[in-house]
């Protein structure tokens, strides 16, 4: 059920507005359904205008994500039929909704490229990935993945601290292998804690002893995907 903000600031632009929406920190397309119904899904308050572009980014990313996971992992249930749903106009509500999954399926075929063109520097680093390196790749956009990791930071502070992420303050996400990132991982583990909506979207942090917003994260989607963060002051 959907949370009811008024007035108040959004946590992406930071914006005071007369009315807000309830922003889902993980899109709520991104749960298997196969989840508790009284699972408390994680919603921050978020102008229309950003939840709306989040949005966009969220489902092209539910599509691209569910061609490269595994269909049988209970963590992944209906996920990969959500993402073949969104490319097949049998289930369109209507002439217009048809249109878009139409062009979606384009622009889905049309960013696939061969796997001998990319280099392996190029590939997003995953969990198994290279079990099953397949005949062709799948376009992803870096500031895609960067806006996703951002809004995930931003929303579990919001949830969590009850604070927002202010212009003092930026985040950068990083698309790390497993040996670059250590890092990173090292200190989550040693000092860290780990947040879980349910298993498969989850989030590691490790905050700052003298600064309660700047930290380091790792976000875990579907055991598959990896993204690193790090909070801290504008220099």
């Amino acid at each position: 059920m959907a949370k009811k903000f008024f007035d108040g600031k959004c946590i992406h632009c930071l914006k005071y507005k007369d009315k807000l929406t309830a922003d889902h920190i993980f899109p709520k397309a991104w749960y298997p359904d196969n989840i508790s119904q009284n699972l408390e899904k994680w919603q921050a308050p978020s102008c229309q205008y950003c939840n709306q572009k989040y949005g966009k980014i969220e489902s092209a990313l539910l599509i691209k994500f569910g061609m490269m996971i595994d269909p049988d992992n209970p963590i992944t249930a209906n996920v990969v039929e959500k993402a073949k749903r969104a490319l097949n106009p049998i289930y369109s509500k209507n002439e217009k909704d048809r249109i878009h999954r139409l062009m979606q399926r384009i622009k889905t075929i049309n960013s696939l490229i061969p796997r001998d063109k990319i280099k392996a520097s190029s590939l997003l680093p995953a969990k198994r990935l290279a079990e099953h390196p397949g005949s062709v790749v799948i376009a992803i956009s870096q500031d895609s993945i960067r806006l996703m990791g951002e809004k995930f930071i931003r929303g579990i502070t919001y949830i969590l601290d009850k604070k927002y992420i202010e212009s003092t303050h930026q985040i950068e996400i990083y698309l790390l292998d497993k040996q670059a990132a250590l890092p990173i991982v090292e200190p989550i583990e040693k000092y860290g804690k780990q947040y879980s909506c349910t298993d498969g979207l989850v989030i590691k942090r490790a905050m700052a002893k003298d600064d309660s917003i700047s930290g380091i994260y790792c976000i875990e989607i579907w055991d598959k995907f990896y993204f690193y963060g790090i909070v801290s002051p504008n220099s």
